[in-house]
């Protein structure tokens, strides 16, 4: 048995100006990390015939003999565009929920693919992979959104992507000093807002328009603000969790779906209680916010919602990790 063990990302800053219909007119830039939350994909030869050729277990148990006959949307594409033949049973584990803003989708896809690289003894760069992974997604499921959610899982750590007019992708990787390092990581928190949501749906709402075009180009700023901070030696946390407040303030004006009064009530609970910002991961409309406080902020948190919707998060320098068993 082998796996591919993928970690699920932060977006942090720049979130929307990674759609394409958006940076090809003007470029586009998206600053975030990975953390230490993983979604694990095995695979096992099927050795005798049990009646199927593929097995999958994901939310779901599927058998199949043809291909086309998988109903999960990103195993069937991915297995058909790499022309997989032979027996195989494919699982799935994750810590965390999908459709809670934490690009579990695209770091599935992405996932998947190396798995389905080292079954074909293919040898692809982390570039190659999150750039198939966005022609699956984007492409041949026609899935709403933009590109980054592939790239972060792909590569790991914590990067600046900028895509250009001309449809290319560079990568700036951020290093901070071990003291800025530790000083993020034990100020850093999930707080699960009770709803999951489908991103697609949320991304479909965020029509392009002269109005979102002006939110989107501020958002870019702040971007390129919340890059300088995080490479600063001087690194502030109380300077991060006020763009973070920014970027969510202009975020929840692209869609009437993004944000709603108990989300809202929540996000005004959170400041209250001393956090330096807080932001909705991901399309919005539910999942987790990403919590940027001290100890005192987080426990009078959890006095007021419950420990059980916190969890501790911390940056991880693994992109793909592959193994066997």
């Amino acid at each position: 048995m082998i796996f591919t063990k993928v970690p699920l990302r932060v977006s942090l800053f720049g979130g929307g100006t990674d759609i394409p219909d958006y940076f090809e007119r003007f470029g586009g830039t998206v600053t975030g990390f990975t953390i230490n939350k993983y979604i694990t994909i095995f695979s096992s030869p099927v050795e005798i015939d049990q009646g199927f050729n593929i097995r999958l277990s994901y939310r779901e148990n599927q058998d199949v003999c043809d291909l086309n006959e998988i109903s999960h949307p990103i195993f069937r594409s991915a297995l058909i565009r790499r022309k997989i033949f032979g027996k195989f049973h494919f699982s799935t584990m994750s810590c965390l929920p999908s459709g809670a803003g934490l690009g579990s989708s695209s770091a599935f896809t992405v996932g998947l693919l190396e798995l389905l690289n080292k079954i074909q003894g293919v040898d692809q760069s982390s570039m190659s992979v999150a750039k198939e992974a966005i022609h699956i997604e984007r492409n041949i499921l026609g899935e709403k959104g933009g590109w980054q959610d592939q790239l972060h899982p792909a590569f790991g750590g914590i990067n600046t992507f900028d895509f250009t007019k001309e449809k290319s992708i560079l990568r700036n990787p951020i290093d901070l000093d071990t003291a800025n390092l530790n000083l993020l990581n034990d100020n850093m928190y999930l707080l699960y807002t009770g709803k999951l949501r489908s991103a697609n749906g949320i991304e479909s709402s965020k029509t392009a328009s002269s109005t979102n075009d002006t939110f989107l180009k501020e958002t870019f700023g702040i971007a390129k603000e919340g890059e300088k901070i995080l490479r600063s030696n001087a690194f502030n946390l109380e300077e991060l969790g006020k763009l973070m407040n920014t970027s969510w303030g202009l975020k929840r004006q692209l869609s009437s779906k993004v944000t709603n009064n108990d989300i809202d009530d929540m996000y005004k609970l959170i400041l209250s209680k001393g956090a330096f910002g807080a932001k909705l991961c991901g399309a919005g409309g539910g999942g987790f916010f990403l919590v940027m406080c001290n100890d005192k902020a987080i426990q009078s948190i959890q006095s007021s919602l419950g420990g059980s919707m916190i969890t501790k998060i911390a940056v991880t320098f693994n992109g793909l990790v592959n193994g066997s068993i």
